[in-house]
């Protein structure tokens, strides 16, 4: 797939990190073609993290993901959804792969400061929460 969704998450925008993780992105081959910071509602969150609604740790999540803004984006380039996944690493940054976005600048499982689909269909159900049609037809 050329094409893939992504998320920075509040702690990024604590630490200002957003252009230093983006050159990261497309100094690894990635393109970032569409991309919009938003202050993130509950029915948002509900929707990206579907599967973790009824998890002990959702609320909590969900207070982080509402504290600051994120960054929505969308990448493109060569096999894109694997190559950001292989970039934003394992989901606990202590565990994460040298050189991942996780592994340099995530501090938990719960800020771990980014997100990233895992399949074609999950990009789709991701991207449309915060993006229109028109404007991903433009990339994908």
């Amino acid at each position: 797939m050329n094409f893939t969704f992504g998320m920075l998450k509040p702690d990024s925008t604590e630490k200002s990190l957003e252009e230093e993780i983006f050159a990261l992105i497309e100094k690894n081959g990635l393109r970032i073609s569409l991309r919009k910071k938003i202050r993130l509602s509950q029915d948002q969150i509900d929707r990206l993290y579907v599967r973790n609604i009824d998890k002990d740790f959702f609320a909590s999540m969900s207070e982080f993901l509402m504290s600051e803004d994120v960054t929505v984006y969308v990448a493109t380039g060569e096999d894109a959804l694997a190559g950001l996944n292989l970039l934003v690493g394992s989901t606990d940054p202590l565990t994460a792969n040298e050189g991942t976005i996780r592994q340099k600048y995530g501090v938990s499982v719960t800020r771990n400061i980014a997100h990233s689909s895992n399949s074609e269909e999950e990009f789709w159900q991701e991207a449309r929460i915060f993006f229109t049609e028109d404007e991903l037809s433009v990339v994908c």
